[in-house]
């Protein structure tokens, strides 16, 4: 439920019975995620192909105070430029006030665009974030951050975070 490797390490190192590590692993993942988060099964399944441990990230991320939205581009989504907007993502963007999906009209004249710092080991880069609805595919959510594909790799686990009301992009 967290990432396979971190799970299969406490797993191996711990005196829990199976249904007490699986109970354990669920509390540990809605408590990071939000109390109100539980979709977030899907999240991690389609997280835990990224290259670093989803469960490391949201740990640092709450040591900081910081909420935190993950999300892992695909080689595909950063040659394209577009990102999915999964439900834990959606729910983040949401809860903090940045876009609500829910009430975006689909199309690309109803795209929305918000400033956005990407934190790379070489500085900051100020960039813009866009929100956007297709009038295909049921309207899935997506959005991309301009100049991401020189910050990052597929398979990199990218957080996106609020710090005295900037919204920041940075590499788990």
């Amino acid at each position: 439920m967290i990432d396979r490797h971190s799970q299969q390490k406490v797993l191996q190192n711990s005196n829990f019975s199976l249904r007490s590590k699986k109970t354990y692993f669920k509390r540990l993942t809605t408590f990071f995620l939000g109390q109100n988060e539980l979709l977030c099964k899907v999240e991690i399944n389609l997280l835990e192909h990224s290259d670093r441990s989803v469960h490391a990230a949201l740990q640092a991320f709450s040591a900081m105070g910081a909420e935190v939205g993950l999300f892992s581009p695909t080689a595909n989504g950063l040659d394209k430029s577009i990102f999915d907007s999964h439900e834990n993502l959606c729910s983040f963007f949401k809860r903090y006030k940045i876009h609500d999906y829910y009430k975006q009209i689909k199309g690309t004249d109803h795209k929305r665009l918000l400033d956005i710092s990407i934190l790379t080991p070489k500085g900051i880069k100020l960039s813009q974030i866009t929100f956007y609805r297709p009038n295909t595919k049921n309207g899935d959510p997506r959005f991309w951050v301009r100049g991401i594909k020189e910050s990052a790799n597929p398979k990199n686990l990218l957080g996106i975070f609020i710090v005295n009301s900037v919204l920041s992009v940075v590499s788990g």
